[in-house]
């Protein structure tokens, strides 16, 4: 680290949102609409709590159900230690995909759900 903790904080830039998910969304949103995915794909953000085994425990339940996942990303969400995960997924075949996604949910401190479109 370059400088102090207390003057990091008073550098911090102006305007910035803890937790705002609305930019990732609206990328993954764009590239629904562009037809770089189908009707078979979703996608699930959420953030984790900031425990040992936590993304362990999260993904556990969509290991043993199938979902194939094919992308898994994360990126700081401005609050320290907290990361925000973006689990994109191919549904085909899973039948039991919104009780997967519930389980998922019990484990995330914030979940959100982007619909299958196209």
């Amino acid at each position: 680290l370059i400088g102090s903790y207390p003057r990091a904080e008073y550098q911090k830039p102006k305007g910035r949102q803890n937790f705002n998910m609305d930019r990732a969304i609206r990328m993954i949103k764009k590239e629904v609409e562009n037809g770089d995915s189908n009707d078979d794909n979703a996608v699930a953000v959420f953030t984790l709590p900031n425990t040992p085994g936590a993304l362990l425990n999260a993904l556990r339940p969509i290991s043993q159900s199938g979902i194939d996942l094919t992308k898994i990303d994360s990126q700081p969400s401005g609050v320290f230690e907290e990361y925000i995960f973006y689990l994109a997924h191919n549904t085909r075949n899973v039948a039991n995909h919104e009780r997967v996604m519930q389980e998922l949910a019990d484990h995330t401190d914030h979940l959100v759900l982007l619909p299958r479109t196209n």
